[in-house]
């Protein structure tokens, strides 16, 4: 960058040298007097645009460079360094990459082989950019998920199976509107599902099997259209299972076996018709095995797989 300024400060300079000066100097009479300057044969005018035109050059490709130091949102990579910080970056399996970017302060969306595992909005050299994915399954993670991880207002997938994730799930994951994946599973994920996961309105996916959940199944997944997968099996989940999960017409997987719910199966699964093309709408896969249910299953439901 000091390089790149010096030499816009010599093209203005060669520019200016151009310009005729005025100097001061007695006369006979001792008195002083303005007199023009000699220079040099005057330039072709043409030379003369050409090194406006590299001093204007020069001066536009400093300030571009300039701010190239906050390509990614100012937002978004205090929150990857953040959660680097918190799941132990330092430790995580082949993250010696993600170590050094953070250390020498690279950028995250445009130094992208330093940040194996995150993908963003844009391509190189656009300004704002912001995160998109967090794909960092089997890697080592060690700690908690930051509070304000609503701050990745724009992230679509979260990712992180198979780590050793723990702590809650925060409830700021409810500002993410683009958030369309959540794949936690086999993590040790503790707390309850946020009452307020009805507003992920485009969420797909939900996967938190094999955690530490606690409390109940929140009815809120019901109201969620896009919502095709749903697993929250081998956790501590109490309470029955919630009718309104029948509203979800999108639903085509729902695991919630090994938990602690008691209750009865809703009648209304028993309207829950079998997925039989890709294109139907309707249940594929139930699993509820190994809960404190009662009563007796919908006839329907012996038709699908793994109850």
């Amino acid at each position: 960058m000091s390089a790149l300024l010096g030499a816009a400060h010599r093209a203005v300079e060669a520019v200016e040298e151009e310009r005729p000066r005025a100097d001061v100097a007695p006369n006979d009479t001792g008195n002083f007097t303005l007199q023009r300057s000699r220079r040099p044969a005057r330039q072709p005018a043409r030379r003369r645009l050409q090194g406006a035109g590299l001093a204007a050059a020069v001066v536009a490709t400093a300030a571009l460079l300039g701010c190239a130091d906050a390509l990614t949102h100012p937002m978004d990579k205090a929150m990857v360094l953040k959660f680097y910080n918190l799941t132990r970056g330092d430790e995580w399996r082949e993250g010696y990459r993600w170590t050094r970017g953070v250390l020498t302060d690279l950028d995250p969306c445009d130094d992208a082989e330093f940040f194996k595992g995150l993908s963003c909005t844009g391509v190189y050299g656009d300004p704002d950019r912001r995160a998109t994915k967090i794909l960092l399954s089997s890697m080592g993670l060690n700690g908690t998920l930051p509070d304000d991880i609503g701050n990745f207002t724009m992230l679509e997938e979260l990712l992180l199976t198979q780590n050793n994730v723990s702590g809650p799930l925060p409830s700021s994951l409810c500002q993410m509107q683009h958030l369309n994946t959540v794949d936690l599973a086999f993590n040790r994920i503790s707390g309850t599902i946020p009452s307020c996961i009805n507003e992920v309105r485009r969420l797909y996916k939900f996967d938190l099997r094999t955690n530490m959940l606690e409390g109940t199944i929140p009815k809120g997944f019901g109201s969620l259209q896009e919502l095709q997968q749903l697993y929250l099996s081998e956790n501590q989940l109490t309470g029955t299972v919630p009718p309104e999960l029948y509203n979800a017409k999108m639903l085509s997987v729902l695991f919630i076996s090994y938990n602690q719910l008691t209750g009865t199966i809703p009648r209304l699964f028993a309207r829950f018709r079998m997925k039989e093309t890709p294109s139907m709408q309707g249940l594929s896969w139930l699993d509820m095995r190994s809960n404190q249910l009662e009563g007796t299953f919908p006839a329907v439901i012996g038709d699908f797989g793994a109850v």
